[in-house]
């Protein structure tokens, strides 16, 4: 696709090339002109080292553009891996956790994994509709901090409460619920560039999140480390959540949350 770009480019250029009064080509002009008058002294190598300055006083502002874009696509990618890791953590270790930490029976047990899941349907239904009266901005900073507190609570309840259980779960699901669709709606809002591939690429660092919590937990479970030990691992991945969703959600346009509720 870079080949094709280019390609396009250059053919553009021949079919309706650049006017000579352009101020941009002009300055690019004018700076060429002040190269070649500072390295021109007859020698072919002081013509291609005039050259590698030109190119590079050029190229340089375009490749720090390029890395700090890059980079901020990477913040997205380590929200996305993040959520992935919370979400994973409650729906697929939830009745595991209400078993051997609550001694829950296997009906409660499965009640807390349905609270999880439903929750996580209601809440991105309720910030929809209530989007303009408490914007999707605040959401984005709010939801990753409940989610830490559910951890902790989830991670420090005494054997026997299961109906407090069950209704954590259900909060833990109401704190992951707008996050995934805000994290794909404010990405194609600031990462124009990506085009389409946003959410895509937002789904597939969710996945790996996935993974990291569906098929580590198990390894560490069986090694000795507790659950308990691992919500409070959760509550700490959140927190860092949180810190992100400021770098993320720098502003919140109207719409956002309308276009959330249907990725």
């Amino acid at each position: 696709m870079t080949f094709f770009s280019i390609l396009c480019a250059l053919l553009i250029e021949q079919l309706k090339p650049l006017r000579a009064d352009n101020q941009i080509y002009a300055e690019i002009k004018r700076l060429a002109m002040r190269i070649e008058a500072w390295f021109n002294a007859g020698q072919v190598s002081h013509g291609r080292l005039g050259w590698f300055i030109m190119m590079g006083s050029l190229m340089l502002p375009t490749a720090l553009i390029y890395g700090v874009l890059l980079h901020y696509v990477w913040v997205f990618a380590a929200f996305a891996v993040l959520y992935g890791f919370c979400e994973t953590m409650n729906g697929n270790w939830s009745q595991l956790d209400m078993t051997s930490e609550l001694h829950a029976s296997a009906t409660q047990a499965s009640f807390a994994l349905t609270a999880f899941w439903g929750m996580v349907t209601v809440g991105r239904v309720l910030f929809a509709m209530i989007a303009r009266w408490f914007p999707p901005q605040r959401t984005y900073h709010v939801l990753p901090f409940l989610l830490a507190i559910m951890f902790v609570v989830i991670a420090v309840l005494p054997t026997g409460a299961q109906a407090v259980g069950i209704l954590a779960f259900a909060l833990a699901g109401f704190g992951c619920s707008a996050l995934l669709p805000l994290t794909i709606s404010f990405g194609e809002e600031q990462l124009l560039s990506m085009g389409a591939s946003v959410a895509g690429a937002v789904i597939a660092f969710y996945q790996m999140g996935y993974g990291i919590a569906a098929f580590g937990t198990g390894p560490l479970v069986d090694a000795g480390v507790s659950l308990r030990t691992l919500f409070v691992a959760g509550a700490v991945v959140a927190v860092v959540m949180g810190g992100l969703s400021f770098a993320l959600a720098r502003r919140s346009p109207a719409e956002v949350m309308v276009r959330a509720s249907t990725s």
